[in-house]
């Protein structure tokens, strides 16, 4: 994945990128992974909201790639922006 082909390039920003999903889905938000899914369903056009059984509710607008969990906003890290 050094030279561009089939595979995106790994380079800097590439893993950057991927350090910053990483930090944000299992480092921030990882203990979700083991909360039953109790509904997710789509609540406007591209917006979906997911419910867990501990309390936790996540919210995500695809078209502005926004993420609110609890009604908190989740700042988009810096490396994920294109």
């Amino acid at each position: 994945t050094v030279r561009p082909g089939l595979m995106p390039v790994l380079d800097d920003k590439r893993i950057a990128a991927l350090k910053a999903t990483d930090d944000l889905c299992n480092g921030r938000f990882g203990h979700l992974a083991v909360e039953e899914l109790l509904s997710c369903e789509e609540t406007a056009d591209k917006v979906m909201c997911s419910k867990f059984a501990d309390g936790t509710e996540v919210t995500v607008n695809k078209a502005t790639q926004e993420l609110w969990v609890n009604g908190e906003h989740i700042e988009k890290p810096a490396a994920l922006f294109a």
